[in-house]
Order: structure tokens, then C-alpha cells, then sequence
């Protein structure tokens, strides 16, 4: 049987997932691509989560050091621009999550936001609380329970070196004062891909990233770093050129001040 390739796969499943995978991500328009300003826009307020982009492998641990009750996963990280922009991680064989979905923030707040599909199907938007992007460590979390006994939801996401991360779920009820832990999971990027000399000329010409894959447009070569900016590239490769360009500009400019 022939095998679907990660970052596909991750396509599909949330694809499959559909509503339950967009949470904040805005209304289910499918099939409309983002306009290239609001694309800009939303991938300059989620950029420091590009580290996150690409196929990883993953050991979940109820425990904290103690292999009881641990599973292996696979996680697909990948950038998707309809119906609206949002970086997109699923996991078709965790057991801590099948997707979170990383979105930019409502004009309110002005902050990344997050939405945690649960294995059983049940759907958590969560708020940025803590951002140390220095340290690359988010933290979202849940509104707060109420007293019935409705379950918070806090999620702390760290990219601790280009080949490792690691996604902690805690949760409390009632009136707790103390987050419980459900399960970590430490990932490896796959093929522990490491910074080559010259890689950051291969810059993602979507989002800025790192670029993995090639792309070409009147004969000319690019670099994009997922199947999603593969999409948003061969959907308006002249729009993409240009916001390129004009992001380069913008830079040199910022360099000049």
C-alpha cells in the first residue's frame, strides 16, 4: 500500500476534521483564499511559531520521567491560508490531541490564539497568557472554569532547539487553584534536520520561513517551508512575488532606521 507522505496527511486530516479544527480560525469559507494584506498581516503576528514547521516525532508521557502509560506519535506542523490563516498541528495517532490550531488574535486582544481538538472530538479555544519569544515558550489557556465544575484548560508550548519541542497539557475544575497534568509530549524534528550553511538564503517566499521545498514561476526558482505555502504559491504565484518583494523592501528599510 502506498504511503501518504506526512505533511499531506496532516492536509487530510484536518481537512476531515473540518469546524472542529478552526475553533478561531474565522468562518468556514472553503475554497477562499486569504487576501495577500490579511495573509501578511497574520503571518507577522504568528512568525515566532515558524521554528514549529515540519513533520516531528513524538513520545507522550503521562508521568514525568516514568514510561508508564507512554505512546509514540507522529505531529505535522504546516501553514494553512484557507479559510483564513492559521498554523495547523495535527497528530492522526496522539492520544494527548489530534490538532492544535494557531490563529491570530481578535482585534481585542491583538494575540496568537489557540484551539485544542481533543481526542474525543471536543473542541477548546484558549487565550495566549505568557509569551517568552526569547525563550520560544508560549502558554494558552482556557477561560476560567466555573463553579460547576467545568474543566480549564492551560497549554504550554516550547521549541527547544531546531530539533526539539515539547506540548504540555494541564488542566484543573472547580474552584482548584493547582493545574493537574494530563501528558507531555517531547518531539524530535524527523530526520533531525540541522542548520546547513547557507540555509537561511532559503527563506520561505510565504511566510519568511525556513524554505524546504522548491516552487518555480517564469523560470525562476523559490523556496516554500509546507504543502500549505506550496498551495498558497501555485493558487497566485504573481501575488506572492510581489508581497515577497515588498516584505524584502520593508525589511531594508527597518535595517536603514
Amino acid at each position: 500500500m502506498k504511503q501518504i507522505p506526512g505533511a499531506v496527511a496532516a492536509v487530510l486530516i484536518l481537512l476531515s476534521i473540518g469546524s472542529e479544527v478552526r475553533g478561531l480560525s474565522g468562518p468556514d469559507k472553503a475554497g477562499e483564499i486569504v487576501a495577500i494584506e490579511d495573509r501578511e498581516a497574520a503571518v507577522r503576528q504568528l512568525k515566532d511559531f515558524g521554528g514549529l514547521i515540519g513533520e516531528w516525532r513524538g513520545v507522550g508521557q503521562p508521568q514525568r520521567g516514568s514510561n508508564r502509560g507512554a505512546w509514540t506519535e507522529k505531529l505535522a506542523v504546516a501553514w494553512q491560508f484557507e479559510p483564513s490563516v492559521v498554523m495547523a498541528l495535527s497528530s492522526s495517532d496522539g492520544k494527548l490531541f489530534r490538532a492544535l490550531t494557531i490563529s491570530a488574535g481578535r482585534a481585542a486582544t491583538n494575540e496568537p490564539q489557540l484551539n485544542i481538538l481533543l481526542p474525543d472530538g471536543k473542541g477548546v479555544d484558549c487565550e495566549l497568557i505568557t509569551s517568552e519569544s526569547a525563550t520560544s515558550k508560549w502558554v494558552f489557556r482556557s477561560a476560567d472554569q466555573e463553579p460547576n465544575g467545568q474543566l480549564q484548560y492551560r497549554c504550554t508550548i516550547r521549541l527547544l532547539s531546531e530539533i526539539r519541542a515539547t506540548v504540555l497539557l494541564e488542566q484543573r475544575s472547580g474552584q482548584a487553584s493547582v493545574f493537574r497534568r494530563i501528558a507531555e509530549v517531547g518531539y524530535t524534528r524527523a530526520g533531525e534536520r540541522l542548520a546547513q550553511e547557507g540555509s537561511n538564503e532559503r527563506q520561505c517566499i510565504v511566510t519568511g520561513g525556513r524554505g524546504t521545498m522548491t516552487v518555480t514561476f517564469q523560470g525562476k526558482t523559490y523556496y516554500v517551508c509546507c504543502d500549505g505555502c506550496r498551495q498558497a504559491f501555485d493558487a497566485d504565484p504573481q501575488g506572492v512575488i510581489e508581497a515577497w518583494r515588498k516584505r524584502i523592501q520593508e525589511e531594508q528599510q527597518d535595517s536603514a532606521d
